[in-house]
Formats: structure tokens, sequence, C-alpha cells
């Protein structure tokens, strides 16, 4: 698995989109929101267990949980999806509130 991924996400406050790489045991990506994305994951028995860390380009960039994510401000995140993650709906928990995001992928890397 190595691939440039659309993203399109959604929580109690907004939605948003973005692009991530997933490949090599590493994520990379952003969103049109200011967000970064910088990770890892790892494969087990059919599951992805991703760990991956926000952080905010701007001042206050609010995320689609409504929380407001300060410029420099490291949020740590982490799932367990399936190795299939852009089939379907995966969830993520940022700050205690769900937020549900679609997987595209653009092509292999």
């Amino acid at each position: 698995m190595s691939a440039l991924y659309r993203m399109c996400f959604g929580g109690v406050a907004n939605q948003g989109g973005g692009c991530i790489y997933v490949g090599n045991g590493k994520i990379f990506g952003a969103d049109g929101g200011g967000v970064l994305y910088r990770g890892s994951y790892t494969e087990r028995a059919g599951e992805m267990h991703v760990s991956v860390t926000l952080s905010a380009v701007a001042d206050a960039v609010k995320l689609v949980t409504g929380y407001r994510l300060a410029k420099g401000e490291n949020l740590p995140l982490s799932a367990k999806w399936p190795c299939d993650f852009a089939n379907g709906v995966q969830q993520i928990q940022v700050g205690g509130k769900t937020v549900d995001i679609c997987f595209e992928k653009i092509g292999d890397i």
C-alpha cells in the first residue's frame, strides 16, 4: 500500500476535505482548513493501527468538531481501521467527538 487519497470528513460543527498519502508505514497530508497530518501506521491481522498528529498552519483553526487548534499546537489521534480503509466510512475520535471520514484512492505512488 502506497498511494495518495482524497479525504472528505464531517463532524458536529462542519465538513471538510483534503489529500493524504498513506504508504510504507507513513501518513502525510493536509486539508483545506489549514491542518497538516503527520503520522504512521502498522498493519496487523487485517487492521491498520493509525497514529496521526494534527497541527495548524494558521492561528485558531476550527476543526469539524468545533475544537480550535492554535498555530503550533499538536493534537495526537489514533484509530483502528480495516486495511481496505478506502471502502466505506471510517471514524476517528477528536476531542471526544466522532469524525466520519471517507477516502477515495487517487493513485498508487
